[in-house]
């Protein structure tokens, strides 16, 4: 064998290829082109970068005919792999040929396409060659290959507007084997339109069209779950745009919940480790929205007001748009090695934020029950924000006004004093941070199949489903929490300034961070399910504990001035978290706040969330602990003081 192909196998992955020659490189891709060491050579090729290597690269793409080799190259792009942007194209131009040429296997072609949309991303030059490739390609071709052709051009399509591409999309509902698939996409660019819409006859139109292409898909395919549960979806919507009837919610609710449920299950499997693919874009994302959709749904089925009328199409509609964001983005990471959307949908989401802020400040008037001179302020308050709700989900301007009333504006024409209308700002103000951080989720994404991969072998998650799908939408928005402080400005929300405090004799407190994570929690799809230092569990008082079905999961909130690694933190503060669950689930969180001096800076957000294994003494039973180290101590980055020289591992 071939000594580069000899060093590679016995290695089991990329080696330094620095000293080869051509002669070398060329007799490596004849060995392996065929087998599954043949992505470990690709990478390798790129890493060592010389001219010599790099063309190697492209001929190992010309070359393999393995769908194998392919999937695995694709993903080594789609995971980051740094490539200069002379080979960007050479690659790109070697993954579309290969694509168009039918004497190579479909499996092979379409994993050459994933890897030319892969490399378009945020590339004019290359996506509009993608877009030229996708227009021309005739229905006439194999027919497994179009399908995979027609996620690619709805992916291309959720990002770049283009009447011969839709076109081409919609040529391919005459091929058996891709017009579910071709049903499906068509109906997600409507659901885009819709959600996008302004004004009420626009959306209704969008909804309409898009439920007629889901029930297509459904009905093209022996088994199509996605189509129906966004048809239901849709079925909902509309009826409750037509004024239809609230004693209609409980079947609605009901039946939109367990479908949901059973399509989280689906998408997010507890048996295996979840693929990783680049063409399942972010089903695992999906997955945890669906669920959320499901919970929030549960909250509500036992009312038949009219009030759960609205919020029922509130919460279907928010999480659809969750779920499309998920459904139409494809990951990878730039130059600098952070982590960006290469495809990402066309929707703003401002109805949706401004939808968002309304429901936090109606919960937040509620939670106050203010008392005194202030309660009719506080009263009509909710009245107008009640209207401006129905106002944004019917798309109905209230009382014949040409703009709706805004969260913000609703507090400061409240009439309610300084105090606490700045309370109700600062809450407004963590809700965008929220949504934000759910729109722009790709490391959140990967941080959280991490988790979860790793929280597999814990019994009660891998055997309990619904409390599975509710710890992955806690995990979802406390990873959140972590991304978003770790982006904070100085004055960015106010709150955190206890993030930036250097005190060294008055240094920050753990409620600080206790009133910062809930306060974040309260914007989230989680405020239902959260209570903060809930009473009598595992005979104290919990920091933040998470109840729903059944199921109690518990926050433990903590500070430290050590450095210490995450399993070290779990080793002094895991006892009295993993105490809190002795009659429940054996998972739980724990959060420090992190008050060692590092320079102003951190490390990287995956040193500071992991899962550790805690047995505790009095015990045999393991516990999983997600710890999530909250950096204090920080300056901005022109600020930060060399090099650190404390090194976590998780």
């Amino acid at each position: 064998m071939p000594d580069i192909a000899s060093k590679i196998l016995s290695a089991g992955g990329p080696v330094d290829l620095s000293d080869a020659g051509a002669p070398e490189i060329g007799d490596a891709i004849e060995e392996l082109l065929n087998h599954p060491g043949g992505s470990a050579l690709f990478v390798s090729l790129c890493q060592t970068g010389t001219a010599a290597c790099l063309d190697g690269a492209a001929e190992l793409v010309d070359r393999t005919p393995d769908p194998g080799v392919m999937v695995e190259v694709v993903c080594s792009l789609s995971a980051g792999l740094r490539i200069d942007q002379a080979t960007v194209r050479r690659l790109h131009k070697s993954f579309l040929a290969k694509a168009g040429d039918a004497s190579w296997h479909p499996a092979t072609r379409s994993q050459a396409l994933m890897g030319a949309l892969v490399l378009s991303g945020g590339r004019p030059g290359p996506t509009r060659l993608l877009q030229a490739h996708l227009i021309d390609t005739g229905t006439d071709d194999d027919g497994n290959y179009l399908r995979h052709a027609t996620k690619v051009m709805g992916l291309l399509l959720a990002q770049v507007d283009d009447g011969d591409l839709r076109l081409a999309l919609a040529s391919l509902l005459d091929v058996p084997e891709a017009e579910d698939e071709a049903s499906m996409a068509l109906g997600l660019l409507a659901l885009a339109q819709g959600l996008d819409e302004s004004e009420r006859s626009g959306a209704v139109r969008r909804f309409e069209e898009a439920r007629s292409w889901f029930r297509r898909s459904a009905g093209a395919a022996e088994v199509r779950l996605d189509a129906d549960l966004h048809a239901r979806c849709l079925d909902f919507l509309l009826a409750f745009g037509e004024g239809g009837s609230p004693a209609e919610i409980h079947a609605s609710i009901g039946e939109i919940r367990a479908s949901a449920f059973a399509w989280s299950a689906h998408l997010v499997p507890s048996n295996r480790p979840l693929p990783r693919d680049p063409w399942s874009g972010a089903a695992t994302l999906k997955g945890v929205h669906w669920a959320s959709l499901a919970f929030r749904l549960g909250a509500l089925e036992t009312s038949l007001g009219e009030a759960t009328w609205l919020n029922g199409a509130m919460v279907v509609e928010e999480e659809l748009l969750m779920v499309y964001t998920a459904s139409r983005s494809v990951f990878r990471r730039d130059a600098d090695g952070g982590l960006e959307a290469v495809v990402r949908p066309r929707i703003v989401g401002a109805l949706q934020r401004e939808r968002r802020q309304l429901d936090v400040l109606d919960a937040w008037i509620d939670r106050r029950a203010v008392d005194g001179p202030e309660r009719h302020a506080a009263m009509a308050m909710r009245s107008a924000v009640l209207a401006a709700m129905e106002a944004s989900v019917t798309r109905n301007p209230t009382e014949a006004s040409t703009a709706r009333p805004t969260a913000v504006a609703i507090v400061r024409d409240s009439g309610l004093g300084p105090a606490e209308q700045r309370e109700a700002l600062e809450l407004l103000q963590s809700t965008l941070a929220s949504f934000d951080i759910e729109l722009a989720e790709p490391i959140v994404a990967e941080l959280w199949m991490a988790l979860h991969e790793r929280l597999l072998t814990n019994f009660d998650y891998r055997t309990k489903p619904l409390a599975r799908a509710f710890f992955g939408v806690i995990l979802f928005h406390t990873l959140g929490f972590l991304a978003s402080r770790d982006n904070l400005g100085t004055t960015s929300t106010t709150g955190t300034d206890y993030l930036f405090d250097l005190s060294v004799t008055a240094p920050p407190v753990e409620d600080d961070l206790h009133r910062d994570y809930y306060g974040f929690l309260e914007a989230t799809r989680l405020r239902p399910t959260d209570q903060k230092e809930a009473q009598g569990i595992g005979h104290g008082r919990a920091d933040v504990l998470f109840e729903k079905d059944g199921f109690k999961i518990v926050a433990e909130l903590k500070k430290h001035d050590r450095d210490s690694n995450l399993a070290e933190l779990v080793r002094k503060f895991g006892l009295q978290t993993t105490s809190y669950q002795r009659t429940n689930v054996t998972f739980c969180i724990l959060m420090v706040l992190d008050l060692v001096d590092r320079g102003g800076g951190g490390g990287h957000i995956r040193e500071k969330v992991a899962v550790v294994e805690k047995i505790p003494g009095s015990g045999a039973t393991t516990y999983s602990v997600v710890v999530f180290r909250i950096q204090g101590r920080q300056r901005s980055p022109a600020n930060v003081v060399g090099p650190s020289t404390a090194v976590l591992t998780p």
